[in-house]
């Protein structure tokens, strides 16, 4: 009888799993077709990109740069490959938007296998 109960409470537990996983999974399907897409725009202002980028006096339309940056015209240095330089680029309009993402791409390179003293963002 131990065993008939045993196999009996193992295939209601079972059922059980089997019945939350596909409850689970449908009402996620529900959530997912009712929800809107992202919508994905370029935003000028809080953006750059080349191969314009900065203007013939160095400037970034939009963007204030300082230390040691250096911007030209299809990527912006953030500091040179020398120990002890800092650098930063800031966006000059604050973002106002309730949900928003950023894509970003960093490429760390320089002369040598020296390196300098490391990256670090901040939000």
């Amino acid at each position: 009888m131990a065993v008939s109960i045993g196999r009996c409470l193992a295939a209601d537990a079972c059922l059980l799993i089997l019945a939350l996983t596909f409850h689970h999974s449908n009402a996620d399907n529900i959530v997912a077709s009712t929800e809107e897409a992202p919508h994905r725009r370029f935003e000028y202002k809080y953006s750059f990109k080349g191969p314009h980028l900065s203007q013939t006096d160095g400037i970034i339309p939009f963007w204030v740069h300082s230390g040691n940056a250096i911007p030209s015209a299809d990527q912006v240095r953030i500091t040179p490959s020398l120990r002890s330089q800092k650098g930063s680029v800031w966006a000059k309009n604050t973002v106002n938007f309730d949900h928003w993402e950023a894509e970003v791409t960093f490429r760390v390179s320089g002369r040598g296998r020296m390196g300098a003293d490391g990256l670090v963002r901040t939000e």
